[in-house]
């Protein structure tokens, strides 16, 4: 039975920070890989009140586009370049913690 990989991150459309970016980088790979002859067709996310919470769905929707889980660490510094414009060791510091606190 063909199946889409999806994420309901924010049902109720709550606001606060939250997400697990380590299980939107392993979860669809594993449902590539499950079994050799996984049905998976493709990602899908399932999402209210998406007004915040930018990172998550910015790296979830990369993953349509990966063929294996990436550097999570790796990707929040390459994030925080792309989303501020520069390069600053204390923000990098910063969503470095918060990669691994809220997200």
């Amino acid at each position: 039975q063909p199946f889409i990989w999806c994420m309901l991150h924010n049902f109720g459309g709550t606001s606060e920070l939250f997400g697990s970016l380590d299980a939107i980088n392993e979860g669809p790979d594993f449902g590539r890989h499950f079994s050799p002859n996984s049905t998976m067709v493709g990602l899908g996310l399932t999402m209210e009140g998406i007004f915040q919470n930018e990172v998550v769905y910015e790296f979830m929707m990369e993953n349509a586009w990966r063929p294996k889980p990436t550097n999570v660490t790796a990707w929040v510094s390459t994030y925080t370049k792309r989303r501020y414009g520069f390069t600053n060791p204390t923000i990098d510091a910063a969503w470095q913690l918060l990669k691994t606190s809220v997200y």
